[in-house]
């Protein structure tokens, strides 16, 4: 089974080359709107769609001011790909629960926590 969670966004070319960038991902399948937005645009992993997004202008991703959805990407192998995540995801974040960076937690050796410049809440570890 394989789940691949979706995000709405404004500004979704931009939003295209921050998480390829923050996962080392590729674009994938993708079709653009008249204007360039992306109607549908996969981010890959290797031959994994680990995320997709589009346009969306009606954006609400919060109620009363928290987000909605959060993601959980786990299992990521390397302290270098969660720091690599971070330090991308950290840029113009909403919340950063881990402003000094991953830590080691109970129930994981080397995560973080924050709300991204998107409105989008990730949990992220090793």
């Amino acid at each position: 089974m394989k789940i691949c969670p979706q995000i709405y966004v404004r500004g979704s070319i931009e939003a295209v080359e921050f998480y390829t960038q923050a996962f080392s991902g590729t674009l994938g399948f993708n079709v653009q709107h008249e204007d360039g937005t992306y109607e549908h645009a996969s981010i890959m992993m290797g031959d994994s769609e680990v995320l997709a997004l589009c346009e969306n202008e009606k954006y609400t991703s919060n109620m009363n001011g928290n987000p909605v959805m959060q993601f959980c990407l786990y299992d990521l192998g390397t302290e270098k790909a969660v720091f690599q995540a971070y330090q991308v995801l950290k840029i113009d974040a909403i919340r950063n629960d881990n402003p000094n960076g991953p830590e080691s937690l109970p129930w994981n050796r080397y995560c973080f926590a924050l709300v991204d410049k998107y409105n989008i809440f990730w949990w992220i570890a090793i």
